[in-house]
């Protein structure tokens, strides 16, 4: 195999991931009230599924939905006794839900707390559509500027 037969296997399935995941969350979100925006949006972003962009933007359009069934998971978990390293991991996926410097996160801490569930016997609630915006980091940190190791009197 040469070189360019390599870059061209591997752009081929970094373009099939891509459709995997778009196709994934549109399913997800066809379980969900969207607005008709939305749907037209998805609809789009469907059709581009060979843009590298397009993975982050449905990303972007999915985050709310996922973070307000992240939170429902997590109110369904009131009162469960879990091993230390799963309260570690269900903590981990609430803080990262409620991020805002992914916007995959909330996909990813969705997983985690229905693999939770499913480990806990925790019966999940019928999830209603809610959007949910972050709560937790939604400013980028300034890593340019020293102001934050030396603060200046104001």
């Amino acid at each position: 195999m040469n070189m360019i037969e390599i870059r061209a296997e591997r752009a081929a399935r970094a373009i099939a991931d891509r459709r995997k995941t778009i196709l994934k969350h549109a399913a997800y979100l066809a379980t969900k009230a969207l607005t008709t925006a939305e749907k037209n949006k998805l609809a789009i972003l469907r059709a581009n599924c060979d843009d590298g962009k397009t993975t982050n933007k449905i990303h972007k359009l999915a985050a709310p939905f996922y973070r307000g069934d992240c939170r429902q998971i997590a109110a369904a978990f009131e009162g469960v006794a879990m091993v230390e390293r799963d309260a570690a991991w269900f903590t981990r996926a609430v803080n990262m839900a409620e991020s805002a410097l992914s916007p995959a996160w909330p996909a990813e801490s969705y997983r985690t707390l229905v693999t939770l569930a499913d480990r806990y016997g925790v019966k999940l609630p019928k999830l209603a559509t809610k959007r949910g915006k972050a709560t937790r980091d939604t400013e980028p940190a300034d890593s340019t500027s020293l102001a934050r190791w030396f603060p200046m009197p104001r």
